[in-house]
């Protein structure tokens, strides 16, 4: 344990890309499995339940500019 406390990041990470990545994979496999399809939304029926685990180091830049390039722009959040 203390081994990994003294794990230090280093350089720009890639957290969004890593989010979408695990989404799309998330997405590819319910759609071969047949919960959901194109055009027709999810079955309601179907339940394959699935956890995404992040870990991150709170404090280092995702960007040289400090923010997602999809965040700059003005955008409604609701």
């Amino acid at each position: 344990m203390n081994e990994l406390k003294n794990l230090q990041a280093e350089g720009l990470t890639t957290l969004g890309q890593s989010l979408r990545t695990a989404f799309d994979l998330l997405n590819l496999n319910r759609l071969v499995t047949g919960i959901d399809n194109y055009g027709q939304g999810r079955n309601p029926f179907f339940l394959e339940p699935a956890i995404i685990i992040t870990i991150t180091d709170g404090s280092k830049l995702t960007t040289t500019s400090g923010v997602q390039d999809e965040v700059l722009g003005t955008h409604r959040w609701n």
